[in-house]
Protein backbone atom coordinates (compact mmCIF):
# COMPACT_ATOMS: atom_id res chain seq x y z
CA UNK A 1 0.00 0.00 0.00
CA UNK A 2 1.02 3.86 -1.06
CA UNK A 3 -0.23 6.81 0.74
CA UNK A 4 0.88 9.80 -2.10
CA UNK A 5 -0.35 13.38 -2.20
CA UNK A 6 -2.13 14.46 -4.97
CA UNK A 7 -1.38 17.62 -6.85
CA UNK A 8 -4.23 19.93 -8.35
CA UNK A 9 -3.51 18.90 -12.08
CA UNK A 10 -3.38 15.34 -10.92
CA UNK A 11 -6.77 15.75 -9.38
CA UNK A 12 -8.41 17.28 -12.21
CA UNK A 13 -7.18 14.92 -14.57
CA UNK A 14 -8.14 12.00 -13.12
CA UNK A 15 -11.55 13.45 -12.21
CA UNK A 16 -11.68 14.23 -15.83
CA UNK A 17 -9.88 11.01 -17.37
CA UNK A 18 -7.69 13.61 -19.20
CA UNK A 19 -5.09 11.78 -21.17
CA UNK A 20 -2.34 13.82 -19.44
CA UNK A 21 -2.31 11.98 -16.42
CA UNK A 22 0.70 9.76 -16.25
CA UNK A 23 0.08 6.33 -16.57
CA UNK A 24 2.22 5.41 -13.84
CA UNK A 25 0.11 8.45 -11.75
CA UNK A 26 -3.04 6.99 -13.13
CA UNK A 27 -2.29 3.70 -12.28
CA UNK A 28 -1.30 4.06 -8.73
CA UNK A 29 -4.25 6.06 -8.39
CA UNK A 30 -6.73 3.27 -9.45
CA UNK A 31 -5.57 0.83 -7.10
CA UNK A 32 -7.77 0.21 -4.47
CA UNK A 33 -4.97 -1.00 -2.31
CA UNK A 34 -3.04 2.57 -2.31
CA UNK A 35 -4.12 5.74 -0.31
CA UNK A 36 -4.44 8.99 -2.16
CA UNK A 37 -4.68 12.25 -0.09
CA UNK A 38 -6.03 15.78 -1.47
CA UNK A 39 -4.63 18.44 0.76
CA UNK A 40 -6.69 21.22 1.78
CA UNK A 41 -4.47 23.44 0.13
CA UNK A 42 -5.60 22.14 -3.21
CA UNK A 43 -8.93 22.13 -3.07
CA UNK A 44 -7.70 25.55 -1.70
CA UNK A 45 -5.98 26.32 -5.16
CA UNK A 46 -8.70 24.89 -7.13
CA UNK A 47 -10.94 27.08 -5.34
CA UNK A 48 -9.19 30.31 -6.57
CA UNK A 49 -8.68 28.93 -9.83
CA UNK A 50 -12.72 28.56 -10.32
CA UNK A 51 -13.37 31.95 -8.33
CA UNK A 52 -10.95 33.65 -11.11
CA UNK A 53 -12.75 31.83 -14.15
CA UNK A 54 -9.46 29.83 -15.18
CA UNK A 55 -11.11 27.15 -13.91
CA UNK A 56 -14.60 25.95 -14.77
CA UNK A 57 -16.43 22.96 -12.44
CA UNK A 58 -20.04 23.71 -13.57
CA UNK A 59 -21.35 24.26 -10.44
CA UNK A 60 -19.45 25.45 -6.97
CA UNK A 61 -15.95 24.04 -5.62
CA UNK A 62 -17.37 22.27 -2.84
CA UNK A 63 -20.19 20.06 -3.71
CA UNK A 64 -18.31 19.11 -6.74
CA UNK A 65 -15.03 18.09 -5.15
CA UNK A 66 -16.69 16.25 -1.88
CA UNK A 67 -19.01 13.95 -4.43
CA UNK A 68 -16.15 13.66 -6.31
CA UNK A 69 -13.26 13.01 -3.31
CA UNK A 70 -15.83 10.65 -1.77
CA UNK A 71 -16.75 8.43 -5.06
CA UNK A 72 -13.23 7.88 -5.59
CA UNK A 73 -12.39 7.37 -2.16
CA UNK A 74 -9.94 9.97 -1.68
CA UNK A 75 -8.98 11.51 1.61
CA UNK A 76 -8.78 14.84 2.36
CA UNK A 77 -5.24 16.17 4.00
CA UNK A 78 -5.24 18.55 6.66
CA UNK A 79 -2.40 21.16 6.88
CA UNK A 80 -1.00 20.93 10.48
CA UNK A 81 0.93 23.66 12.16
CA UNK A 82 3.74 21.13 11.39
CA UNK A 83 3.27 21.57 7.62
CA UNK A 84 3.26 25.28 7.33
CA UNK A 85 6.06 25.82 9.60
CA UNK A 86 8.09 22.98 7.08
CA UNK A 87 7.43 25.82 4.01
CA UNK A 88 10.08 27.97 6.36
CA UNK A 89 12.77 26.12 5.68
CA UNK A 90 12.34 25.27 2.10
CA UNK A 91 14.48 26.36 -0.49
CA UNK A 92 12.95 29.08 -2.99
CA UNK A 93 12.89 27.20 -6.21
CA UNK A 94 9.38 26.95 -6.82
CA UNK A 95 7.58 30.14 -6.39
CA UNK A 96 4.01 28.47 -6.16
CA UNK A 97 2.67 28.79 -2.28
CA UNK A 98 0.52 25.95 -2.91
CA UNK A 99 2.66 23.58 -4.48
CA UNK A 100 5.06 24.56 -1.77
CA UNK A 101 2.96 23.71 1.15
CA UNK A 102 1.95 20.16 -0.97
CA UNK A 103 6.05 20.01 -0.79
CA UNK A 104 5.99 20.53 2.64
CA UNK A 105 3.06 18.56 3.52
CA UNK A 106 4.72 15.34 1.51
CA UNK A 107 8.42 15.80 3.60
CA UNK A 108 6.52 15.69 7.04
CA UNK A 109 4.29 12.69 6.42
CA UNK A 110 7.35 11.02 4.54
CA UNK A 111 4.64 10.42 1.07
CA UNK A 112 5.41 11.05 -2.37
CA UNK A 113 3.41 13.29 -4.69
CA UNK A 114 1.69 12.53 -8.03
CA UNK A 115 2.62 15.24 -10.18
CA UNK A 116 3.98 16.29 -13.26
CA UNK A 117 5.42 19.63 -12.27
CA UNK A 118 9.62 18.83 -12.50
CA UNK A 119 10.13 21.88 -9.85
CA UNK A 120 9.60 19.14 -7.46
CA UNK A 121 12.32 17.21 -8.01
CA UNK A 122 14.48 20.35 -6.56
CA UNK A 123 13.31 19.28 -3.05
CA UNK A 124 14.14 15.97 -0.91
CA UNK A 125 10.84 14.12 -2.21
CA UNK A 126 9.48 11.71 -4.40
CA UNK A 127 7.18 12.12 -7.31
CA UNK A 128 5.41 10.47 -9.54
CA UNK A 129 4.45 10.43 -12.93
CA UNK A 130 4.93 8.92 -16.10
CA UNK A 131 3.13 10.55 -19.54
CA UNK A 132 3.09 9.21 -22.73
CA UNK A 133 5.56 11.42 -25.16
CA UNK A 134 6.38 13.21 -22.40
CA UNK A 135 9.75 14.15 -20.82
CA UNK A 136 10.03 13.63 -17.19
CA UNK A 137 13.49 13.22 -15.29
CA UNK A 138 11.91 11.06 -13.33
CA UNK A 139 10.13 8.91 -15.51
CA UNK A 140 11.88 7.32 -18.62
CA UNK A 141 9.56 5.13 -21.70
CA UNK A 142 9.80 1.35 -22.09
CA UNK A 143 12.58 1.37 -23.80
CA UNK A 144 14.83 3.77 -20.86
CA UNK A 145 14.85 6.86 -23.18
CA UNK A 146 13.50 10.22 -21.16
CA UNK A 147 10.40 11.14 -22.13
CA UNK A 148 8.91 14.99 -23.29
CA UNK A 149 6.81 17.43 -20.18
CA UNK A 150 4.49 19.24 -23.23
CA UNK A 151 3.02 21.22 -20.20
CA UNK A 152 6.29 22.79 -18.47
CA UNK A 153 8.49 25.58 -19.95
CA UNK A 154 11.65 27.13 -18.25
CA UNK A 155 11.60 30.89 -18.03
CA UNK A 156 14.69 32.35 -18.06
CA UNK A 157 15.42 36.32 -17.36
CA UNK A 158 18.00 38.39 -16.03
CA UNK A 159 16.47 38.59 -12.30
CA UNK A 160 14.29 34.44 -12.62
CA UNK A 161 15.10 31.06 -13.92
CA UNK A 162 11.98 29.05 -12.99
CA UNK A 163 9.92 26.39 -14.14
CA UNK A 164 6.41 27.15 -15.44
CA UNK A 165 3.35 24.82 -15.64
CA UNK A 166 1.93 26.63 -18.76
CA UNK A 167 -1.06 22.85 -18.95
CA UNK A 168 -4.42 23.75 -18.17
CA UNK A 169 -7.45 22.83 -19.43
CA UNK A 170 -11.42 23.64 -18.51
CA UNK A 171 -12.68 20.59 -16.50
CA UNK A 172 -16.43 21.23 -15.51
CA UNK A 173 -18.32 18.58 -13.16
CA UNK A 174 -20.27 17.64 -16.02
CA UNK A 175 -17.67 16.06 -17.57
CA UNK A 176 -16.30 14.79 -14.66
CA UNK A 177 -19.56 12.83 -15.01
CA UNK A 178 -19.09 12.38 -18.47
CA UNK A 179 -16.10 10.26 -18.59
CA UNK A 180 -16.97 7.59 -16.53
CA UNK A 181 -14.19 8.51 -14.09
CA UNK A 182 -16.31 8.66 -11.18
CA UNK A 183 -19.34 6.06 -10.66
Amino acid sequence: MIDSLLDAHAVIWFFQADPRLGGTAKALIEDPANRELVSIATCWEIAIKVGLGKLNLGEPTRPCLERAIARNSFELSPISLAHAAAVEGLPPYHKDPFDRLLIAQAIVEGIPIIGADVAFDAYPVRRIWEAAGSHDPGATSSSGRPRRVRWCRRIRTRREDRLEWVGAGRVSCSQIAKTGATP
